[in-house]
């Protein structure tokens, strides 16, 4: 074979890495991303400290464990004391994100390392200190509830929804804004109209009124927003008619009192990996009804671990 006249550089572009401090070799972040999220770490912490040279006031704003642990290294030893490693690159960002919560869960645990979160799909990765427990969703089945079961459940759409992974995607769902709104109460997924829709409730107003995602069965990959009582019961909703009435006169109840809509949701279909629209609006409900969230900003996962 003859000799290449020139070659290329090839590179994955996404790939999960390490900061870790070198004087010790001890890893204290794990992350994913592309081009050079791994370095960026370092230009925020940069950042962070200017700013509180300039105003002392900030101390403790935006300055987390992560952050914490560079400054530490900086100043003892000096910048090329933070280390820096790829562990591998992927064709998929979704591989990617799957490497970098096994060794956060996994290789190294969540209590040896600075970062906040587990993890994508981190429910679905056994933790260090579970090494000998028997685990839903791991070892065996995980248990899902059916609601609106009276004429027995809708098994061809449920299967729809397993074949588009659609319970996968309402638990990222609900993970995502269980981060970002601490306070508010968020149920795990279930199958809700005896399987129609794979359903995530939020509690607006204790025992009156509920905010529901609902993923429909399509390959689109959509999902649609109403406000519900707590039950079908004919007391349930009864409260959910007179709350409503009383304090949202504006609003139009449904179906005899079943649902509502907020105005911006009617007609509104968004993507179930849009997570910050899907945010978004989980905001503006709490807004509408005066509800304290504890909000709180969530880094962007397209970008970082």
């Amino acid at each position: 074979m003859a000799e290449p006249q020139q070659t290329i550089g090839v590179l994955k572009d996404y790939y999960v890495y390490e900061l870790y401090d070198k004087r010790d070799g001890k890893t204290f972040y794990v992350g994913e991303g592309i081009g050079r999220r791994a370095f960026d770490h370092l230009n925020e912490s940069e950042r962070i400290q200017q700013q509180l040279l300039k105003n002392p006031m900030l101390e403790g704003r935006g300055n987390t464990a992560k952050i914490a642990r560079i400054q530490e290294i900086l100043s003892a030893a000096g910048s090329d004391q933070v280390g820096v490693r790829v562990i591998g690159r992927f064709d998929s960002k979704e591989e990617a994100l799957a490497v970098e919560t096994v060794l956060i869960n996994w290789a190294y645990g969540i209590d040896n390392l600075t970062n906040i979160s587990r993890g994508h799909g981190a429910k679905y990765v056994r933790q260090q200190q579970q090494a000998s427990a028997e685990l839903p969703g791991l070892d065996i089945d995980k248990q899902v509830a059916i609601h609106g079961t009276g004429n027995g459940y809708l098994q061809a759409i449920i299967d729809n929804h397993e074949q588009y992974h659609h319970f996968s995607q309402a638990e990222d769902i609900a993970e995502h804004l269980r981060k970002t709104y601490p306070k508010l109460v968020i149920d795990d997924p279930c199958f809700w109209e005896s399987g129609r829709y794979v359903a995530v409730f939020i509690m607006l107003v204790p025992e009156t009124v509920r905010m529901i995602i609902q993923l429909t069965d399509s390959g689109q990959h959509q999902h649609v927003y109403n406000l519900l009582p707590m039950s079908g019961l004919t007391q349930d909703r009864n409260c959910f008619v007179s709350y409503m009435t009383d304090h949202h006169p504006d609003l139009d109840l449904r179906n005899g009192g079943r649902y509502a809509k907020l105005p911006a949701w009617d007609p509104l279909k968004i993507k179930n990996d849009d997570l910050n629209a899907v945010s978004k609006q989980v905001r503006y409900a709490c807004n509408w009804f005066n509800v304290d969230s504890g909000f709180q900003e969530t880094e962007d996962r397209s970008q970082t671990a």
